[in-house]
């Protein structure tokens, strides 16, 4: 099978933004929780502060950056937080009811996007990394896996999507994002079948 670069066929600026936001989520990956939650906390606020206008009440994206996002960095250790970025409803809600809520709240906002290219942060688009699919590596994704992992008997949409892509890649398959599913593995002999998905 021929195998392309898809790379190459980027802009220097562009294929330099994807280069770096690629390592910025490796790092994040490996931070403890402790700091994970800082940064996803950081993030966050990055996004809120360069376009309030498109973070409106009861839109996917607030309850992404106001509620999902805070809840996570709370429950992996964070404690300082500004009015209004935790809600009593998430607070309420246990790891599988918070995974469901965040899979709902991830979609991506191509406004945002484009707007964040702009505003970088260690020179990648803060929004393009937590909103980015969690088989290529989300640090809201991976750090909700931290405290409440995948159940098997009841997957969400996240967890779903980075079993079949680890296997699609040839890797062990796996309901946690781990930075090697980012490359190509090899082909195991037998494929595998897809567990049920709740969507």
């Amino acid at each position: 099978m021929v195998q392309y670069d898809f790379k190459q066929l980027m802009s220097p600026r562009s294929r330099e933004m994807q280069e770096a936001k690629h390592s910025e989520i490796e790092r994040l990956y490996g931070l403890p929780d402790r700091w994970l939650a800082r940064e996803l906390v950081t993030l966050s606020r990055h996004v809120v502060r360069t376009v309030p206008g498109r973070c409106m009440p009861g839109s996917s994206t607030a309850a992404l950056l106001f509620e999902a996002i805070p809840e996570i960095a709370a429950r992996l250790g964070e404690t300082t937080f500004l009015q209004g970025e935790r809600s009593n409803r998430v607070r309420q809600m246990d790891g599988r009811e918070l995974r469901e809520f965040l899979s709902a709240a991830i979609k991506r906002d191509p406004v945002i996007w484009q707007i964040l290219d702009d505003y970088p942060v260690r020179g990648c688009n803060a929004y393009s990394i937590i909103a980015n699919d969690a088989s290529n590596g989300n640090p809201v994704v991976f750090g909700i896996d931290r405290f409440a992992e995948p159940d098997i008997e009841n997957l969400d949409r996240l967890a779903w999507e980075v079993y079949i892509v680890s296997g699609n890649r040839g890797h062990d398959c796996a309901f946690g994002w781990r930075p090697e599913f980012s490359m190509d593995a090899t082909f195991p002999g037998d494929w595998f079948v897809a567990p049920e998905v709740r969507i």
